[in-house]
This record gives C-alpha cells, sequence and structure tokens, in this order.
C-alpha cells in the first residue's frame, strides 16, 4: 500500500510541479501593458512570450527541473522491472500468483489490479518527465540568458 501512495504522491507531485511551471512560464497577462524590461523573453515554438513573474522563483522551479525529471525516470525504470524488483508491475504479478496459489483469490485479484494500475501510468509519467524536459531546455536555458 505504501508503493501505490508514494506512487500517486509523486506523480501529483510532479504533475503539480509540470502545470504550476509551465503555467508559470507562459502565462503572460492578456490586459497587461508591459514593457520589454519588466522580464526575461522566452521564444519556443517561433512564439515570443515575455514572462512577468519573479526571475529568481521562477529559478528556483527550474532548478527543481532536473531533479523532478529524475525522479520520474527512476519511478518508470521501478515499474517496468522484472519480478526480482519490488514495485514492478512484474513483482506484483508474481505476489498475485503466489497468493494464487495459496487460495487467496480476492488478495490476487487485488494485487493484480494494483499491477495494471501501476503499468497504466507509465505512459502519463513519461509524458511528465518529457513535458519537464522541454520546460528544462526552452525556459529555464533561456532564463539565465536574459
Amino acid at each position: 500500500m505504501r508503493t501505490s501512495r508514494r506512487l500517486t504522491a509523486v506523480t501529483t507531485t510532479a504533475a503539480t510541479a509540470t502545470v504550476l511551471a509551465v503555467l508559470t512560464a507562459f502565462a503572460a497577462p492578456a490586459s497587461a501593458a508591459t514593457t520589454p524590461g519588466d522580464g526575461p523573453t522566452v521564444t519556443v515554438d517561433g512564439a515570443t512570450t515575455t514572462i512577468t513573474v519573479d526571475t529568481a522563483r521562477l529559478q528556483e522551479l527550474c532548478d527543481r527541473v532536473p531533479e523532478a525529471v529524475a525522479r520520474l525516470d527512476a519511478l518508470v525504470t521501478r515499474i517496468q522491472a522484472d519480478a526480482g524488483s519490488p514495485g514492478s508491475a512484474a513483482w506484483l504479478h508474481a505476489q498475485a500468483d503466489t497468493a494464487r496459489g495459496a487460495r487467496r483469490g480476492a488478495a490476487a485479484n487485488r494485487m493484480d489490479n494494483r499491477a495494471e494500475l501501476r503499468a497504466g501510468r507509465v505512459t502519463n509519467l513519461e509524458s511528465a518527465a518529457d513535458r519537464l524536459r522541454l520546460l528544462d531546455s526552452s525556459v529555464c536555458s533561456q532564463l539565465g540568458a536574459s
């Protein structure tokens, strides 16, 4: 149960950090008349956006991106590991098989469901890591240059 809660916490934290960083980086007030010196200018996919947030706070968020990406990558690696790695989907399936052999069908079904749920989160975790990498290469890399 602890692994499921940790997985949920990491996923939620990563998603929140990604959304916060992207919204902070790309949300220029529509009605605000900004001058070019208000904040760093960032160009992503040919579109230029002036960031009007505290540069120090944005730098703090950017400093956390590599660690978040590393944690997401480690989590994906653990989920996709073999049956000998505790916490992997294959390990949960093996535990379910053991429970099924001991005639604990309900517990085996729960473990199989947890394994499928865990394996199904890999795409979301990889997507979050990709978005963070994009943020790092587009916004954070230009932050120091401004």
